[in-house]
């Protein structure tokens, strides 16, 4: 046993691979597959159990741990070859090694599936939060972002790299850059404004610029609002931030809509009210609290002015609404015998000669 374990398979200078060094090395090698098999079931199950995760989120998860465990043993047999000593240069100062190359990509492979995992927990606990699809997005993928730079840079500082020699003309690149690119700065301030004080989010009916519609996503640059005529406006997050608008949903979705009534002189006052009155509380998109009212204006020229006023819980439904209202409101002045005047002016024609015009002087 003793003449099989020391038994030298090949000599290269100074390194002696011994039958007993490559069994150890398969071994472990091998061990690292059947425990990265046991290991994947185990953390299936314990995943199953504990969270509620996606099935990509589930795979890459387990991939991770798989793909660990058997690098991991991959590289404890290249260790136990003595190959992992081997070097590969200089950097920085710093020896590159075998051994070192292997295990920064095993904290590569294993950061870059768990940034996956990240998101998916980070997404789970959003959904509870009630956070907007936009800011929801932007917390996703700033999660991963900065589990893979930690992955990386982790990986980077294993193999001697000092990564303050690259930041360094980075930011003096990003510096300069700054001075060129200010608007754009500025859109990317202002969106992450938006998303983290939420003045507005997905969903509300703004009008801003003589735009009205509905926001349909908050990005770092530019926000896109659908106009109710369907057309899609992309506004500069900077508009949002610096100019005033009008966010008809910010607290909650109720609007308020009014229309100007005018009837014939000789109507009488209480029955036209009741009618207007009796219509909107009978219109089952008109909120009843709070409730809608109608006000006798005015004495106008040629109407008696009333002025109508109801709420509905959308602004979708407020035109919809006051059209059922007209509608329903011409037929009963009709049935009621009340007529809606319309603007008449009255000639006055005298008899009499006109006198005659005068010659013009000479």
């Amino acid at each position: 046993m003793a003449e099989y374990w020391n038994y030298e398979l090949l000599v290269l200078g100074d390194y002696t691979l011994s039958a007993g060094r490559l069994t150890v090395a398969v071994g472990l090698a091998l061990a690292g597959l059947i425990v990265s098999r046991i290991a994947a079931w185990l953390a299936y199950r314990w995943l199953d159990r504990r969270w509620d995760l996606s099935a990509g989120a589930d795979r890459a998860a387990l991939r991770a741990i798989k793909v660990a465990i058997v690098l991991i043993g991959f590289y404890l047999a290249v260790e136990q070859l003595g190959v992992g000593r081997f070097s590969l240069g200089q950097i920085q100062q710093s020896e590159l090694t075998v051994g070192g190359v292997f295990l920064a990509l095993i904290m590569v492979w294993v950061t870059w599936n768990l940034s996956q995992v990240a998101a998916e927990l980070v997404n789970q606990w959003i959904a509870g939060q009630g956070i907007g699809r936009s800011l929801a997005t932007l917390i996703t993928n700033l999660t991963r972002a900065v589990v893979i730079f930690i992955g990386f840079y982790v990986s980077a500082s294993s193999l001697g790299f000092d990564l303050n020699v690259v930041l360094l003309p980075l930011s003096a690149l990003g510096l300069g850059l700054g001075f060129g690119m200010q608007r754009i700065a500025e859109n990317f301030v202002s969106g992450v404004i938006l998303l983290g004080e939420r003045p507005v989010k997905d969903g509300d009916v703004i009008s801003i610029s003589g735009v009205t519609g509905v926001v349909e996503s908050i990005g770092l640059r530019s926000t896109v609002i659908r106009t109710f005529g369907g057309t899609e406006v992309i506004m500069p997050n900077s508009a949002l931030i610096t100019n005033h608008f009008d966010n008809w949903t910010l607290t909650n979705t109720r609007v308020r809509g009014d229309a100007n009534i005018g009837v014939a002189y000789g109507s009488d006052p209480e029955q036209v009210m009741g009618i207007l009155m009796g219509e909107m509380e009978a219109h089952a998109d008109v909120l009843e609290e709070p409730g809608p009212r109608v006000f006798f204006r005015e004495f106008g020229d040629s109407a008696l002015n009333f002025r109508v006023i109801y709420w509905v819980e959308a602004p979708a439904k407020r035109l919809s609404t006051l059209t059922d209202l007209l509608c329903s409101w011409y037929q009963r002045f009709a049935e009621a015998g009340i007529e809606i005047p319309f603007p008449q002016h009255d000639i006055h024609i005298r008899s009499g000669t006109l006198p005659a015009p005068e010659d013009p002087p000479g």
